[in-house]
């Protein structure tokens, strides 16, 4: 099986994106060309793709991953069908899981934002983070770094969206300046 990072190769030619059919339609060539996409692949036969050897992604992408994996497996291990999947979209990233009909009906009710991972998860990450060094009494500096390598990871596994990588950011620059600079809130 291929694992992410790993190395393939495939044989065959690319291709434009294809224009737009009608007027109204979705503009696949002009969505692509936005993310620095211009050109397509298409391989119809698995001959046509071949496993060249493991990748060399960094134990921090590896780790992550891992983690993901096994996460998603005891969602899966210890909830129903729907639940997982939406469980497992909620707080992973994992958008594939999530039945249409769930996110239609989320969309229709104006919630359709819950799906997506960002700042809130970011801020429930962070607290649990702190939960867990407040319980094994680790020191305030080094629970700065402990906070970082940890949102660093949860960011890496919800797939690192712009939304979410500003949100560790910026969670991040405000523990620092709490942890650092004695900037908490004093009563």
């Amino acid at each position: 099986t291929v694992e992410y990072g790993d190395r393939i190769r495939v044989d065959a030619s690319l291709l434009p994106p294809s224009e737009m059919k009608n007027p109204a339609g979705f503009d696949y060539a002009r969505y692509l060309n936005a993310r620095g996409i211009f050109a397509v692949m298409y391989a119809r036969k698995s001959e046509m793709i071949q496993y060249v050897g493991p990748g060399d992604t960094g134990w921090l992408f590896r780790l992550s991953i891992k983690l993901k994996r096994r996460f998603l497996l005891i969602i899966r291990k210890t909830m129903p069908y729907p639940y997982s999947a939406f469980l497992g979209g909620v707080s992973l990233g994992s958008r594939g899981g999530v039945p249409n009909k769930v996110k239609y009906e989320f969309q229709a009710t104006g919630v359709g934002h819950v799906l997506a991972v960002s700042g809130l998860h970011v801020g429930f990450v962070h607290i649990l983070i702190l939960m867990i060094c407040n319980v094994f009494r680790v020191p305030k500096k080094p629970r700065w770094l402990i906070l970082v390598f940890g949102l660093t990871i949860f960011a890496i596994i919800t797939g690192a969206s712009p939304a979410t990588q500003r949100a560790c950011l910026m969670s991040s620059i405000g523990q620092f300046a709490f942890t650092f600079g004695g900037m908490g809130i004093r009563m």
